[in-house]
């Protein structure tokens, strides 16, 4: 239940990369020719630059590039929405998308609870428990206790005594 009250309250920290998200869709939505997608981490954000790659070449591009630590998989799922026929992709991944276990980083947790919960919800099962049992207990306090109150249940002690693993 106290999962609940994270979905759709927006946080500081995932503020910049929703923005980031909201820009890109809209200039890909009005690139109307084939266009060359750049899909990487904060290396190709700020390490490549689409009106360089135009302007040498004539083709239209889209820098897709965003946050690294939201992982391969929510990335490029995000860049699906972005492709049509004709498109091409270039994918400079980053050293730990080559390493990644699949397990959801804080930032990811953050951004989808705050932002994209509809992503989460695409999740198979299995994903959607590894996602919810990563999420910090100090946020689920917080929110917990802004929604409710000293209603929360968790008696207002500080979430170091309430963690019943080890950090």
């Amino acid at each position: 239940m106290a999962v609940l009250f994270q979905i759709g309250a927006p946080t500081e920290s995932s503020r910049w990369t929703d923005e980031i998200y909201t820009i890109k869709s809209n200039i890909a939505n009005s690139i109307e020719t084939p266009k060359l997608v750049i899909v990487a981490g904060s290396n190709a954000l700020f390490g490549i630059s689409c009106s360089q790659i135009n302007k040498e070449t004539f083709v239209s591009c889209l820098n897709g590039a965003t946050y690294a630590g939201l992982g391969i998989d929510y990335i490029l799922t995000r860049a699906r929405s972005w492709l049509k026929p004709g498109d091409l992709v270039l994918l400079p991944l980053e050293y730990e998308h080559y390493t990644d276990d699949g397990k959801p980083t804080a930032a990811l947790i953050d951004y989808l609870l705050a932002r994209d919960p509809k992503y989460l919800l695409s999740l198979n099962l299995i994903n959607q428990f590894r996602f919810i049992s990563g999420i910090p207990l100090k946020r689920v306090q917080e929110r917990c206790s802004a929604v409710l109150g000293s209603q929360c249940g968790l008696g207002g002690l500080p979430h170091e005594q309430l963690a019943w693993f080890p950090p």
